[in-house]
């Protein structure tokens, strides 16, 4: 039988409610959730915020709400003497890097330690220098979960029509935690390889990326593996197919293939 997650003296309360940081307004939700399991028990819900459904939401005002993603842990069915997750509650990872000017541009983003009273992650779409600052970036798009990552893409609408509607970011980061990928995923040199050559440098250190900004707005399409590499074919509101090389799981996450007995 459905019902809400949380029922306290007979009050029915929501797992989560999304609000932002600045003044705890609500965030929309108009994606569908991607769920996983959570090896220390219970399941994980994956969902970002945001809208593009509303005549005005290609225009971006000068001070736009920040939109998150979300990976919340759900204790159920372990969750009889548990109180519903508060934004306090959840470990903050940041966007600390964007590589602009280049032929592609990418992202870094924090790899800050879970703790064992956090109720899951989130991410706010700031970019740097300013994290506090929004630039109308969101989430319309359902989430891919994949081996051990949540993958995601976002998008920053434009009224501009040479625009084509905007631009976006391919997000790729460790499901569990939130945090930067501790390995290269995608292949940014452009060599065919994916190894620890697939960096970016801030000046100081060099980062495996957690982003690959797109042209146009798109969502997570096609996934075609082939062993140890696979490929994301990503359409895009300019026409065009992105294809993005990144690495595979081969046979260290999961089954590549089966075949039907009876």
């Amino acid at each position: 039988v459905w019902d809400v997650a949380y029922i306290k003296s007979g009050v029915k309360k929501p797992l989560f409610q999304a609000t932002d940081s600045a003044n705890g307004a609500p965030q929309p939700i108009t994606i569908r959730p991607q769920v996983g399991r959570n090896p220390e028990g219970g399941t994980m819900v994956y969902f970002g915020t945001g809208k593009y459904l509303e005549n005005d939401d290609n225009v971006v005002p000068n001070s736009p709400q920040i939109q998150s993603f979300y990976g919340i842990k759900d204790p159920f069915p372990n969750n009889a003497n548990s109180m519903p997750v508060d934004r306090g509650d959840l470990l903050e990872q940041t966007i600390d890097y964007e590589q602009s000017g280049q032929t592609v541009d990418y992202r870094v983003t924090s790899e800050n330690a879970m703790g064992n009273n956090d109720d899951g992650w989130y991410l706010d779409l700031a970019p740097p220098p300013d994290n506090d600052a929004g630039v109308g970036e969101r989430v319309i798009a359902n989430p891919v979960l994949r081996y051990d990552r949540i993958i995601f893409t976002t998008a920053i609408p434009s009224a501009d029509p040479c625009d084509y509607g905007g631009s976006g970011w391919l997000m790729e980061l460790s499901a569990l935690y939130g945090t930067r990928l501790s390995y290269a995923v995608i292949d940014v040199n452009g060599d065919g390889l994916i190894n620890d050559l697939d960096v970016i440098n801030d000046g100081n250190d060099d980062y495996f990326v957690s982003g690959k900004r797109l042209d146009g707005i798109g969502e997570p399409g096609a996934i075609i593996s082939a062993g140890d590499k696979e490929y994301k074919y990503i359409s895009t509101s300019t026409g065009t197919i992105n294809v993005t090389t990144e690495a595979g799981g081969g046979s260290q996450f999961a089954r590549q293939s089966w075949r039907r007995l009876q």
